[in-house]
C-alpha cells in the first residue's frame, strides 16, 4: 500500500510539474508545506471539478499571506472589549472606550502597522484539511445556489472558491456561515435589492454589525474570528465580512476599491455582487441599494485570487511604487467612468538614462499621489484607461522620490489633455472662501438645523419668547443673518426643535445698547440644555466655545438650546447672529491664518498669506490661469488644489 501510495503521489507530483509553471513555483516557494498541497490535489484525484478548483487556489497562491507578531495580540483586546459591550447590550459603532483604548495602545505599542509584524505565506502554512474544507463547502454552497446556472466555473473560483478576502489570518468560517445564512440566498435568489435587505436585516440589524471610524486605525484586516467577537470595522473590514458570508452561501462577490480620489484625499473599498452575463452590482456594506461613487475616480481596481492581471512587461519596485503593480487586481475604471488612454508629452524629459517607466498621479491631502503607471517611449508618456475630468500630473519613480515629468494637467470630459502648470503673463485677483470642497455630505449635517429658531426674552424660561428668526433653507458654511427687532432682551438663545439633533458648531450673537449705539458682539452667561452628562459628550456650551471643530448635539426627543443671559440691567437689542453648522471646517475661519499658493516649476509657491477678518480672502496680483492651493496655517489637514474661472474656485 506505501508503494502504491509513493506512486501515486509521484504521478500527482509529475503532472503538476509539467502543466502549470505557476503551480510548480509555488510548490517549490512552500517548502516544508509542499506535501500538505500535493496531498489536497491527491485528495481530488477521482473528482475533476474539485481537483481543477483545488488546482485553481494552489496555482494562484503565489503572493498570498498573513500576519503574525506579539504586536497583534496586543491590539487584539479592541475586540474584547467590543464584545464585552455587546454582552451588556450596548451596540455603539464608535464608543468613547473603544477610542480611548484605541489612544492607549498606541501610545503603549506604537501603531499597529504591518511593517512591524511577521509575513507567512500561505503556501508555507495552509494545511491540506483547511483547504480540502473549504473546497468541500464551496462547492456545495455553489452546487445549492438556485441561480447556478447563471455562472460558470470560473466565476465560481474567482468570486466563490477563494478562502481570504485579504490577508486576514485564515480562520475556518465556510460551514457556519452556509448553515446560518443560506436561507437568505434561497429566498431572494433572483431579486439583488431583497438579497441585499435580507443581508443588511441579518447582519446589521439583527447581530448589530457596523462601521467604526477608530477601526479605521487598526491597520491589517482582522481575522473572521476577531470580527465575530467586535462586530465593528472599517468600510475595508466590513467588505470582508461581506465576502466571507456572502461566499459561504455560493453568491459570487468581490472587493472594488479606490487607491486615492482624484478630488479628495484617502481612498475607499466597497463589495460587487457579480451578476450573469458579465454584469456587475456595486454596494456598500450594511445598503439595501446599488452605490454610487461619491467622489470622483482615476481608477478602481477589483480584487482577485488569480495572479494574471499583469500584461507581460511589467516595471520593478524600482521602476514604481510597489503597490501599483498587484497581480491581482484587475482594471475596472471603466465600469465606474469613462475612460481614455492618456498620451502626453513630457515637459521635464527625464536627466537619467534609460528612464522606461512613469507613474500618473492625483493630489492627496498634501502631496501628489501615484496611482498608476505606464511607459515613455521618445518623451511620449502612455497611460491606458485613465478617469476623466480629473487633473493629473505625470513623474517618473527614482530612488523612491517622484521626479515630475509634466506640468499638471487635465483630462478633459472629451478625453483632450488641458494643461494648467504654465505661467501666464497675465495677473489678477483670486477671492477664496474654501481650502477644500463641500461635499454633499455637508448638507446631512446642515440640514439637522432646519427649522431652528433664534429667540430672545426677558425670563429665563423664555415664557412668551419672540422669535426673532427661523431657519427655513439647509445653511450653507458661515452664515450671517440680520434680525429686525424693536425691543431689548437681557436673554437670547438658539433653540433646536425636538425631532432635530442640532450639530451646531458655533453661535456669534451681536446687539446695540440702544438704537444709536454702535454694533458689538454680545458677551454674558452661557445657558442651555441638555445639562452636560456622561453620556451628552457634546454639550450645549461647546457651540460658543470658539472652536469650530468642537459641535453641540442633543438627541431627537429631548429639548435643546444654547444661548445667553445678558445680565440685569445689561438689555441689548438683537441686531446679527452668526453661526456655523457642524461640518469640516474647511471654510474661511475668521482669525486663522491663510496661504495662497500656485504651481510653478514644479512646486507650490507663495502668492501671499492673510488672517482673515470675514469668511472670504481675496489675494491681489495672482498669476492666472494657474493651480492654486489654499493652506491654513493654523490648523488643519484637509486642502485641494483648484482653479479660479469665471471668479469661482474649480476644485480638482
Amino acid at each position: 500500500m506505501r508503494k502504491i501510495h509513493f506512486i501515486i503521489t509521484i504521478t500527482v507530483i509529475l503532472t503538476i510539474v509539467s502543466c502549470d509553471g505557476r503551480l510548480a513555483s509555488v510548490l517549490e516557494e512552500s517548502g516544508k508545506n509542499r506535501g500538505e498541497l500535493v496531498k489536497v490535489l491527491e485528495y481530488y484525484k477521482d473528482d475533476s471539478l474539485k481537483r481543477e478548483a483545488a488546482m485553481f487556489l494552489i496555482e494562484n497562491m503565489s503572493g498570498k499571506y498573513f500576519y503574525t507578531g506579539e504586536l497583534i495580540d496586543k491590539y487584539d483586546t479592541l475586540f474584547s472589549i467590543y464584545d464585552s459591550l455587546h454582552k451588556r447590550g450596548d451596540h455603539a459603532h464608535n464608543p468613547p472606550i473603544i477610542r480611548q483604548a484605541m489612544k492607549k495602545l498606541q501610545k503603549q505599542y506604537g501603531p499597529l502597522d504591518s511593517r512591524r509584524l511577521t509575513v507567512n505565506k500561505d503556501s508555507r502554512y495552509l494545511s491540506s484539511e483547511y483547504l480540502i474544507q473549504n473546497i468541500d463547502w464551496a462547492v456545495e454552497a455553489w452546487r445549492t445556489n438556485p441561480l447556478l446556472n447563471q455562472f460558470d466555473f470560473s466565476d465560481f473560483c474567482e468570486y466563490v472558491l477563494p478562502y481570504r478576502a485579504g490577508c486576514e489570518y485564515p480562520d475556518v468560517f465556510r460551514e457556519r456561515f452556509y448553515n446560518e445564512f443560506r436561507i437568505l440566498r434561497d429566498t431572494s435568489a433572483n431579486d439583488t435589492t431583497a438579497l441585499l435587505k435580507g443581508f443588511r436585516q441579518a447582519i446589521y440589524l439583527d447581530r448589530y454589525f457596523g462601521q467604526s471610524q477608530t477601526m479605521w486605525q487598526y491597520g491589517i484586516d482582522p481575522s473572521v474570528s476577531q470580527m465575530m467577537r467586535g462586530r465593528k470595522g472599517s468600510c475595508n473590514h466590513t467588505c470582508n465580512l461581506y465576502v466571507w458570508i456572502m461566499r459561504s452561501c455560493g453568491i459570487p462577490v468581490a472587493i472594488d476599491y479606490v487607491m486615492n480620489w482624484a478630488n479628495r484625499g484617502m481612498g475607499h473599498s466597497w463589495n460587487v455582487l457579480i451578476l450573469e452575463d458579465g454584469r456587475t452590482f456595486p454596494f456598500n456594506p450594511f445598503a439595501e441599494r446599488k452605490a454610487t461613487l461619491a467622489y470622483k475616480p482615476s481608477k478602481v481596481f477589483r480584487r482577485m485570487y488569480s495572479t494574471n492581471w499583469l500584461p507581460d512587461e511589467v516595471p520593478t519596485h524600482k521602476d514604481v511604487p510597489a503597490y501599483l503593480i498587484s497581480p491581482s487586481s484587475k482594471d475596472v475604471t471603466q465600469e465606474y467612468v469613462t475612460t481614455f488612454d492618456v498620451k502626453v508629452v513630457c515637459d521635464y524629459p527625464p536627466v537619467q538614462k534609460d528612464v522606461r517607466y512613469a507613474v500618473i498621479c492625483t493630489f492627496g491631502n498634501k502631496t501628489w499621489q501615484p496611482v498608476y503607471w505606464g511607459t515613455i517611449n521618445d518623451e511620449i508618456i502612455n497611460f491606458k484607461n485613465m478617469g476623466a475630468d480629473v487633473c493629473y500630473m505625470a513623474a517618473y519613480y527614482h530612488h523612491g522620490k517622484l521626479i515630475p515629468l509634466t506640468t499638471p494637467f487635465i483630462l478633459t470630459k472629451e478625453g483632450e489633455i488641458r494643461k494648467i502648470g504654465g505661467m501666464s503673463s497675465v495677473k489678477g485677483s483670486v477671492t477664496v472662501n474654501r481650502k477644500y470642497p463641500r461635499f454633499p455630505r455637508m448638507n446631512v449635517l446642515a440640514r439637522k438645523l432646519v427649522r431652528t429658531t433664534i429667540e430672545a426674552a426677558n425670563n429665563s424660561g423664555f415664557n412668551n419668547a419672540d422669535t426673532l428668526m427661523e431657519i427655513i433653507n439647509v445653511p450653507m458654511d458661515a452664515n450671517d443673518s440680520l434680525l429686525s427687532c424693536s425691543r431689548k432682551y437681557r436673554y437670547v438663545r438658539c433653540h433646536i426643535p425636538v425631532y432635530r439633533t442640532g450639530d451646531l458648531a458655533e453661535i456669534v450673537f451681536y446687539g446695540k445698547r440702544s438704537m444709536d449705539s454702535p454694533e458689538t458682539r454680545l458677551e454674558g452667561n452661557i445657558i442651555g440644555s441638555p445639562l452636560p452628562d456622561e453620556k451628552n459628550t457634546m454639550p450645549y456650551f461647546m457651540a460658543m466655545d470658539g472652536n469650530h471643530d468642537t459641535y453641540f448635539v442633543k438627541t431627537k426627543g429631548n429639548d435643546g438650546f444654547v444661548g445667553l443671559d445678558l445680565g440685569a440691567g445689561n438689555e441689548h437689542y438683537i441686531t446679527r447672529i452668526q453661526f456655523y453648522p457642524r461640518s469640516d471646517t474647511n471654510y474661511i475661519i475668521i482669525g486663522d491664518t491663510y496661504e495662497l499658493c500656485y504651481w510653478q516649476d514644479n512646486q507650490w509657491v507663495s502668492a501671499g498669506k492673510q488672517t482673515a477678518i470675514s469668511n472670504k480672502l481675496t489675494f491681489d496680483n495672482v498669476p492666472q490661469e494657474a493651480l492654486y492651493i489654499l493652506h491654513n496655517l493654523s490648523k488643519g489637514t484637509e486642502e485641494r488644489p483648484f482653479t479660479y474661472e469665471n471668479g469661482k474656485q474649480i476644485w480638482w
